[in-house]
């Protein structure tokens, strides 16, 4: 299912409300992944085309949409030496969430975002460039041991250990994508 520009911002809003409320730490890697992660595991297509980049799965039209917020002043992008690209949500924020008309997206992305933090904790900078990582050649049919050493190659900061386990994790997310294509 496609969604129109003022639906994937307002989509975008929810998701960064939803992930402060849950005291996720934001910043410009996290939403990237988390979004990238959305879009791949459900039946909620924000338009977003990826590339691989030195974080992992990067969109340069939700980096867009999220520099177009901040210059909206709905949410503050400032750069931090230690983090990178910080993001905080202002209170404004929660008006524009009643501005998502569509229920049953707001109730599919919640969902959705439930699944991947218990399947993704800890939620943060370095974890989920790992599993957006693993997801994007998932995605593009590598699998077994070759994803593995292409992972690796790609990612030598990461121990075998921690590689094997975002695979794990991402082919136990893949259950769930299948599942909620079905619903």
């Amino acid at each position: 299912m496609s969604v129109n520009y003022y639906d994937r911002l307002m989509s975008i809003i929810f998701i960064l409300n939803y992930l402060k409320q849950e005291k996720i730490p934001l910043n410009k890697t996290v939403v990237q992944k988390i979004i990238f992660l959305i879009q791949e595991l459900s039946n909620i297509n924000f338009g977003y085309s990826y590339i691989l980049h030195f974080y992992g799965p990067y969109s340069a039209e939700l980096s867009n949409d999220l520099d177009y917020l901040d210059f909206q002043n709905i949410i503050k992008i400032k750069f931090d030496d230690k983090i990178g690209y910080d993001i905080e949500v202002k209170n404004e924020a929660s008006t524009y969430i009643e501005k998502l008309s569509d229920r049953s997206r707001k109730k599919n992305i919640k969902s959705t975002i439930k699944y991947l933090l218990d399947k993704c904790r800890p939620i943060n900078t370095r974890s989920m460039e790992l599993l957006g990582t693993v997801l994007f050649f998932v995605k593009k049919g590598i699998e077994g041991n070759e994803l593995k050493k292409t992972v690796k190659v790609l990612k030598p900061k990461f121990s075998d250990k921690e590689i094997k386990e975002a695979i794990e994790v991402v082919n136990s997310m893949n259950g769930y994508h299948n599942s909620s294509k079905n619903n």
